[in-house]
């Protein structure tokens, strides 16, 4: 009979040489020609997504007579046992026998169903080397932490912290390799905390660190490697290792030792706030002071960045534009085809806004800010709700699992057996979606907790407000964080368009804009604003001829924003100019004649 064996491991550093031998001498035995061995190196058992399984699966009589494997392990270690039946069965209705060497007497024949037995023997195999794989992978774990715990400079895992090299213990044989600071490395350690103290973003770093050719472990820079980098407390001397296999989530095995440092805690702690403050308000494509850094929205939905703008004479002018960077051909490129507005007049209206309706935006504060932090505490109870109605769903689907697994135990019509588990894979598809649908309702709840705490922080910190004409402008960028939600351009003709400013508040302004040269104004509009065709409906009395206004009903006008900056509307109490901060057109200017 001709014989086809299978063998597995599941890391790199074991060998298939017992498996292999095993497998050769019972065919050698028992008179089975043995064709070759399908083998899946380096591959848990926890996954069936293997090639050498896969090609197992696909093979028929025509290929052998008999599959042999050294144990049952070497086939599955999931812990969900119906997928590795069903394949063990489509095996036998391919016209394969299987053997397993745990139990070499025992042939499961081609051509023939699984019994209750063979079921029951399979699945008592299968979730045996389930649970082993759970044991083996716990006692590493746990001789790992052991390790750890037993020396500060013990290597544990094969990756190596940047910074450090891998040394041979001399002194004992346990750990056979300790960590020791690698000078070179740590050299670039210290120059990347040197340079963001200076005030580079990590863009900023990874040019630096790319012009001059220096890599991180063969591999040039990336800004997430550099933020690993910055954000490392091994460089403070403190060395953690959190082993959550096998425990109680919450309640994982936290491991601290303390090396030597390579950064003082004071370097290490100013460097992270620099980062902060960098990723608040500047540009990571270039250094660009953006006081509105995730507050300033396209219509797109997308942040909008600072850009430079070359203009006449090349003066370059900065811009706030859409952050779409996607091929004008892709179906992600901007919805609205690229929304920018100009930075220095943006910067102005918002602060004109900010300082001209400051008592306006402290009373509404201090009347709407706990009303609204108590219609957003509602919102979380909602989500609470939800969750628990998920999480009582979820039970019933666990449920069910045990109950397949139940009749699957004592079922013997293969009809009844496929219907199972495909019922079984419905669950689980089941079960993930409502996890998917619990980790949703879970950042949708931290969202509006950190809502409710801007909020808080700014009815509580209004005195700051009280003074805002002569803060700084950090402070000012420090209070748009705090107090806006969002900022939206919409643009109506070239140089005519609406400030849409959102506050956390819920309160709304929109603020009509014309940006001509000659004249730019901007005023607050008290109406009903028509964001896409620009009109702006609004409410007045007439005025009788000596400038006196008659008893006659409030009238209604719409003025579209096209005739309204030339028109004697601007004069209406519907409408509040802004005193607009325009020195900015003075340097642009000067740059020219300079030019």
């Amino acid at each position: 009979m001709r014989a086809i064996g299978y063998a597995r491991v599941s890391t790199t550093k074991q060998d298939l040489a017992r498996q292999r031998c095993k497998i050769t001498n019972f065919c050698g035995e028992n008179g089975y020609e043995l064709e070759f061995i399908i083998e899946d190196f380096g591959i848990s058992g926890a996954t069936l997504d293997r090639k050498g399984y896969q090609r197992l699966n696909s093979l028929t009589d025509n290929d052998c007579d008999v599959i042999v494997v050294s144990e049952i392990s070497r086939l599955s270690r999931k812990e969900q046992i119906t997928e590795a039946l069903n394949d063990i069965q489509q095996i036998l209705n391919n016209g394969i026998s299987v053997i397993l060497l745990d139990d070499s007497a025992k042939v499961y024949k081609a051509k023939e169903n699984l019994n209750i037995s063979e079921l029951l023997l399979l699945i008592i195999q299968l979730w045996g080397a389930a649970q082993e794989r759970n044991e083996i992978k716990r006692k590493n774990q746990d001789g790992k932490q052991a390790l750890f715990k037993s020396n500060p400079y013990a290597v544990v895992d094969a990756k190596i912290p940047y910074g450090f090299r891998s040394v041979p213990n001399t002194i004992s044989n346990r750990p056979k390799y300790l960590l020791e600071q690698d000078p070179e490395e740590v050299e670039v350690v210290k120059k990347i905390f040197e340079l963001v103290l200076d005030g580079k973003t990590l863009y900023g770093v990874m040019q630096y660190l790319n012009d001059r050719n220096i890599m991180i472990r063969k591999g040039m820079p990336s800004i997430s490697i550099l933020s690993r980098i910055i954000h490392n407390e091994l460089y403070i001397g403190i060395r953690k290792r959190t082993q959550s296999y096998g425990k109680v989530k919450g309640k994982e095995d936290v491991a601290i030792q303390h090396i030597e440092p390579i950064i003082s805690e004071e370097e290490f702690r100013r460097a992270g706030e620099r980062i902060e403050i960098n990723n608040k308000y500047i540009s990571t494509a270039r250094v660009y002071f953006n006081p509105f850094k995730g507050i300033i929205r396209c219509r797109c939905g997308r942040s909008m960045m600072v850009k430079p703008k070359k203009r006449e004479n090349g003066v370059t002018i900065l811009t706030y534009r859409c952050s779409c960077n996607e091929s004008r051909n892709s179906s992600k490129f901007c919805s609205v085809n690229i929304d920018e507005t100009s930075y220095e007049l943006t910067n102005s209206v918002i602060k004109s806004l900010f300082i001209q309706r400051s008592q306006e935006i402290i009373d509404y504060y201090k009347e709407t800010g706990q009303t609204r932090v108590n219609e957003l505490n509602e919102i979380i109870d909602g989500i609470a709700k939800k969750i628990d109605i998920a999480n009582l769903r979820k039970e019933e689907l666990n449920n069910r699992t045990k109950q397949n697994v139940q009749k699957l135990l004592v079922a013997t019509n293969e009809v009844f057996v496929k219907a199972l588990e495909q019922d079984q894979a419905k669950t689980d598809a089941d079960i993930k979606k409502v996890d998917s649908e619990v980790a949703s309702l879970r950042r949708k709840e931290r969202e509006i907790i950190n809502q409710i705490y801007s909020i808080k922080k700014a009815y509580s910190n209004i005195d700051a407000y009280e003074r805002i004409s002569k803060i700084s402008n950090d402070e000012l960028t420090e209070m748009y964080h705090l107090y806006l939600e969002k900022i939206e351009y919409y643009p109506i003709t070239t140089m005519k368009g609406f400030y849409k400013v959102l506050f956390k508040s819920g309160m709304i302004f929109y603020i009509a804009i014309t940006k001509v040269r000659c004249s730019p104004a901007a005023y607050i509009v008290d109406a009903d604003v028509n964001l896409e065709t620009g009109d702006m409906t609004f409410k007045y009395d007439m005025a009788t001829a000596d400038g006196t206004f008659s008893f006659s009903p409030t009238q209604i006008k719409t003025v579209n924003i096209k005739d309204f900056f030339l028109s004697e509307w601007t004069e209406y109490s519907f409408a509040v100019r802004l005193n607009l901060d325009l020195s900015y057109r003075e340097r642009y200017t000067k740059q020219l004649e300079d030019k």
